[in-house]
């Protein structure tokens, strides 16, 4: 991982085999973040996309071992202090050209991104903000006092939700 720091920007350039989500939590010790927003695209393998499962009421990891991704669109926070958390989303492409190469079809996947490792490449944004910042689980029957970030394991006998909590 290259990255560059200008002002409150900093800027990643990720090399082809490098993991995205621990790569940015590494950054975040680097160079003490507390809280910053995230963008991401590039190309990627070895995808898992968390989604929230409606009927059982938890996240489930989708994995997507096998195939090459266009990474799309990656946004998020990433928070730092005593224990680094990241939140991102994203939206990969797997486009299947055709022999004769005049068309193309392909299929899209949305989610949380719980770990990419990058096939040719991959740049992040991250636009750093001075302000403490944590995410933290809020049992159920507890008023979130942050913004609501993320389901996280939520069933009907333990309801436990990750918030933004900004200080």
């Amino acid at each position: 991982m290259d990255y560059r720091r200008i002002g409150q920007r900093i800027i990643v350039s990720l090399k082809p085999g490098e993991e995205l989500c621990a790569s940015l939590l590494k950054l975040a010790e680097e160079e003490n973040i507390k809280f910053a927003i995230v963008s991401a695209h590039g190309s990627c393998s070895r995808v898992t996309l968390g989604m929230y499962h409606k009927q059982t009421g938890r996240v489930v990891s989708c994995p997507y071992p096998s195939d090459d991704f266009e990474l799309a669109s990656v946004t998020g926070e990433l928070t730092g202090g005593d224990t680094p958390a990241i939140n991102l989303h994203a939206v990969i492409g797997n486009p299947k050209l055709s022999l004769d190469y005049n068309s193309y079809s392909g299929v899209s996947y949305s989610g949380t991104l719980e770990s990419a490792y990058v096939l040719a490449g991959c740049t992040a944004v991250l636009d750093v903000l001075e302000l403490d910042a944590r995410i933290d689980e809020v049992p159920e029957g507890e008023k979130p006092r942050g913004i609501r970030a993320a389901f996280s394991q939520v069933d009907e006998n333990d309801r436990l939700y990750r918030t933004l909590e900004l200080d």
